[in-house]
C-alpha cells in the first residue's frame, strides 16, 4: 500500500471511530457582528494618540500614530525579518477585533505568538499564529504560521480543512482601498477568525496556548538601482479586546506513532508525532503539527 493509499484508509478508519461526519454549510454562512465595544465587555488597546502598551519587534519597518490611525510603513531593508507591533501584554484566550486598511504589501494580525533569537541579533524573530491580509483580500483570514509550520512541505495554510466556498464568501466581502474588519477568536485549542463579520477559518491547534498580539508589515528587501521604492503600507485603528476564560472542555492528547498517515508531512523512518485534539463535539487529528482529519468537514 502506498502513502496516498494509506492516507485514505486512516482517514476513513478515524472518520468512523469519531461517530461520522458533519456537513458544513459553509454557503448559507451569513455575517455575523458581535457587540464589540466596553458595555460588552471589550477594552481598546490604543488610546489614539500614542503607541503606550505595544511595543516593536522583527525588522526595520515603521510605526506611527497618524491622524488617530495606527500607522506601518515599510522601509528598504537587507534584514530578510517582517516587523510587528506588538503588545507588551500576551494573551491567551481572548476575542480580538480591528479594522484595517492594507494599502499596498503583505500585512497580517499575529497572536498568541512570542519571539526568538535569529542571525539577525539584536533584532528577533517573531513566531506564531497569524491571521493573513491581503490588499486585494485574497486569503486574508486564513491561519499562517509565522516562521514555524508555514510553507512547511509545500503546505501554506494551517487552516487546510477550511472549505473553498466559505472562504470566498468571506473573502468577497473585502472592501479594496476601503477599512475592513478582522476578528480572532481564541478558546483553548479553538481558534476562529472572521473577515467583515463571515467565518473564515475555523480551526483546532495546540501549539500555543498563549502569547502577544501583533499588526503587521511584511519586509521589502533592499532598494535597486533604477526601480522606485514603494512601500508597504497597513493601517489600523479601534483594536479592541475581550479576554475569556479558559475552557474547562479543552482536552489534549499527544501520542507518537510509526504510520504512512500524510504523505506530504510524514518523516521518512522514525517516530513521527501523532496528536488528538478535542473541543466540544468536534476531534482534530494532527500529524508532526499538521490537521491530517477534522471530524466537521468529514
Amino acid at each position: 500500500m502506498d502513502k496516498k493509499m494509506k492516507v485514505s484508509f486512516i482517514a476513513s478508519i478515524a472518520a468512523l471511530a469519531m461517530g461520522g461526519c458533519c456537513v458544513d454549510k459553509c454557503c448559507g454562512n451569513k455575517a455575523e457582528f458581535c457587540c464589540a465595544d466596553k458595555e460588552c465587555g471589550y477594552v481598546s488597546l490604543f488610546d489614539g494618540k500614542t503607541l503606550n502598551g505595544w511595543k516593536v519587534r522583527g525588522g526595520e519597518a515603521k510605526f506611527s500614530v497618524v491622524d488617530g490611525e495606527i500607522r506601518g510603513e515599510g522601509v528598504p531593508s537587507d534584514i530578510g525579518l517582517n516587523t510587528f507591533l506588538t503588545t507588551e501584554k500576551d494573551y491567551g484566550d481572548f476575542d480580538f477585533i480591528v479594522e484595517f486598511l492594507c494599502e499596498s504589501g503583505n500585512s497580517g494580525v499575529q497572536f498568541r505568538s512570542t519571539d526568538r533569537k535569529c542571525k539577525w541579533d539584536p533584532l528577533r524573530e517573531v513566531i506564531g499564529y497569524q491571521a493573513e491580509i491581503t490588499p486585494n483580500g485574497w486569503a486574508t483570514g486564513r491561519i499562517y504560521d509565522e516562521c514555524v509550520r508555514g510553507y512547511q512541505h509545500g503546505i501554506i495554510w494551517l487552516d487546510v480543512s477550511t472549505p473553498e466556498c466559505r472562504a470566498k464568501l468571506a473573502q468577497s466581502s473585502f472592501k479594496k482601498n476601503n477599512w475592513n474588519e478582522m476578528r480572532v477568536r481564541c478558546e483553548g485549542p479553538s481558534i476562529k477568525t472572521w473577515l467583515n463579520g463571515h467565518l473564515v477559518a475555523d480551526l483546532l491547534d495546540d501549539a500555543r496556548a498563549s502569547g502577544f498580539i501583533g499588526l503587521q508589515i511584511h519586509v521589502q528587501g533592499p532598494e535597486k538601482p533604477g526601480v522606485k521604492f514603494v512601500p508597504g503600507v497597513a493601517r489600523f485603528r479601534n483594536p479592541r479586546i475581550k479576554e475569556l476564560p479558559r475552557p474547562k472542555s479543552a482536552k489534549i492528547v499527544n501520542s507518537a506513532m510509526n504510520a504512512n498517515i500524510a504523505a506530504k508531512v510524514l518523516g521518512e523512518g522514525g517516530t513521527n508525532d501523532f496528536s488528538v485534539v478535542t473541543f466540544g463535539d468536534r476531534t482534530v487529528l494532527r500529524l508532526n503539527g499538521f490537521e491530517v482529519y477534522d471530524s466537521n468537514n468529514n
